[in-house]
């Protein structure tokens, strides 16, 4: 009788324990989405983005703080940062140059993907405008120093530390991983983000069950950052501090009618900074209402600015000009300008129209082009 009282005892504990435990992880996981994707929903500008994700990071290391001060014998975990041994250290850029590569591998091999079954998660919201130079600054810092410590602490310290109680360790490393990945869904992502968030996932937390301390994965984490952002950080810095760009920037307040013609006409400006300005504005704040603007941009006899009205289209999706992209594709006396057009066509599915140039456009370089881009998707 007293062996079954105490089997009994031990059943009711481990469940609760275990019960407990599944509620620190659930509560943690939902706080960190919470802020991970209030971004989707809610009117933000990039210095409201900037404060988001502080607050985010702010989560992400005080939340098991503060679980552990509550339930310290539930949410314990290991947070030691020094791994105690040089391995580790030895190891860790060899480790980043692997997911690099790997990282540029899925890029490659899912961009495909992407365009044939037209796989894209994003939210129609979008961020407004460009950024100042001094909110450029802190979102690279946001990026390259503050994210990495406070997703390594939580990911791979205390999430995969609370996994590990309730399940096999394998399968904790691929739990989290997978956590880690939805949460770097964002305003537009593509399936190779999520492919390499997993990737590396995966391997930071194998990393973390071979090796004791998280600093050499937030060194990783960091380098890995830079390497793919801070290029993006640099140029838009250079492209916010213009005075041109200041100058559209200002017209934020101005209503459309009066802002759009003149950030359009930026487009043909001979410094493509200040072109990739107007493009951020137009295909962001003016999405809606640029359209009639880009058309008459595309018949204006300025080759720069139908050029560059040419780019945004295709990426941007804007439908209505199809018809202007195949008057351009046949009839333009700028061969530049026709292929550009073909380019887009190609962006927005329009095969029918890209077969028909290859086979009976009247200049063969124009031929020459659309059959290689008809050509891949006819492929097996």
């Amino acid at each position: 009788m007293a062996f079954n009282t105490t089997a009994s005892e031990w059943l009711l504990k481990r469940v609760s324990d275990r019960s407990e435990v599944i509620g620190c992880v659930v509560l943690s996981v939902a706080l960190v989405a919470i802020g991970k994707w209030l971004h989707w929903f809610l009117p933000t500008s990039h210095a409201q983005r900037s404060v988001l994700a502080l607050a985010v990071s702010a989560i992400e290391i005080g939340l098991p703080g503060l679980l552990m001060w509550l339930r310290p014998a539930t949410a314990r975990f290991d947070g030691q940062l020094l791994p105690g041994r040089i391995k580790p250290w030895l190891l860790a850029l060899p480790l980043a140059g692997a997911l690099l590569l790997t990282d540029v591998a899925s890029w490659t091999l899912t961009t495909r993907l992407d365009g044939i079954f037209k796989v894209s998660l994003w939210s129609n919201h979008v961020i407004p405008g460009l950024s100042s130079p001094a909110i450029v600054v802190a979102q690279a810092i946001q990026t390259i120093m503050l994210t990495p410590i406070a997703e390594e602490f939580f990911f791979r310290g205390f999430l995969l530390g609370q996994l590990r109680k309730i399940m096999p360790a394998k399968v904790a490393v691929l739990a989290q991983a997978i956590l880690f990945a939805a949460f770097h869904l964002g305003h537009r992502t593509r399936s190779a983000r999520l492919t390499g968030a997993l990737v590396m996932g995966v391997a930071f937390g194998a990393w973390r069950l071979r090796f004791t301390g998280l600093l050499p994965l937030i060194v990783v984490h960091g380098i890995m950052n830079a390497i793919a952002s801070l290029p993006l950080w640099v140029m838009e810095h250079d492209i916010v501090s213009l005075p041109e760009c200041r100058q559209m920037e200002a017209l934020k307040n101005e209503p459309a009618e009066r802002a759009i013609p003149l950030i359009v006409d930026q487009l043909g400006n001979p410094d493509i900074r200040v072109q990739s300005g107007a493009n951020s504005i137009l295909t962001t704040r003016y999405r809606d209402a640029a359209g009639p603007y880009l058309r008459e941009a595309l018949s204006s006899s300025n080759p720069e600015l139908v050029t560059a009205t040419i780019r945004i289209i295709g990426g941007k999706n804007f439908r209505e000009l199809v018809p202007e992209l195949r008057r351009l594709a046949w009839d333009h006396e700028s061969q530049d300008v026709q292929i550009g057009a073909i380019l887009q066509l190609m962006l927005l599915g329009e095969t029918a129209e890209l077969e028909s140039i290859a086979a009976d456009h009247p200049q063969p370089k124009i031929r020459r082009a659309a059959s290689r881009l008809v050509a891949p998707r006819e492929s097996p």
